[in-house]
C-alpha cells in the first residue's frame, strides 16, 4: 500500500473515531449512555454483547455512566435466560450473562433510545 493510501485511512479512521469520542461527550453532562443491543430471540447474540459491553464497562469503572439493555424481535423466549451453550461460552471467557430476555417494542423502546441517540 502506498503512503499516500496509508495516509487516507488514517485520515478516514481518525474523522470517524472522533465524531464517535464527540457524540459520547455531548452524552457525557446529560444523563446515562443508553446503549440496547437487539438480535431476533435475546437468548444468544444480543445478551452476549450486553454481557460483554457491561464488562467492558464494569472494567473502565464507567458503570454510573451507561445503561446497557438487550431485547429481541421475536418475543417467544420472553422471561428465559439467555441459551446455556452461550452462557457456557461466554462463562468459559470471564463474561456473565444473566439477563432474562424480553421483546423490543418500537413505540417504547425506540422512541425512549433513539430519542436520546440523537438527542431530542
Amino acid at each position: 500500500m502506498s503512503n499516500l493510501n496509508e495516509k487516507k485511512i488514517k485520515m478516514v479512521n481518525h474523522n470517524v473515531n472522533h465524531k464517535n469520542i464527540e457524540s459520547i461527550n455531548s452524552l457525557k453532562n446529560k444523563e446515562k449512555i443508553r446503549i440496547l443491543f437487539v438480535c431476533l430471540g435475546n437468548i444468544c447474540r444480543s445478551p452476549g454483547a450486553e454481557g460483554i459491553m457491561k464488562d467492558l464497562v464494569r472494567k473502565n469503572r464507567r458503570d454510573a455512566d451507561f445503561y446497557i439493555d438487550s431485547a429481541g424481535l421475536y418475543g417467544g423466549h420472553a422471561g428465559a435466560l439467555p441459551d446455556a451453550r452461550m452462557r457456557k461460552h461466554a462463562n468459559m471467557r470471564g463474561y456473565s450473562l444473566d439477563s432474562r430476555a424480553r421483546a423490543f417494542y418500537p413505540s417504547a423502546d425506540f422512541l425512549e433510545w433513539m430519542n436520546k441517540t440523537f438527542g431530542s
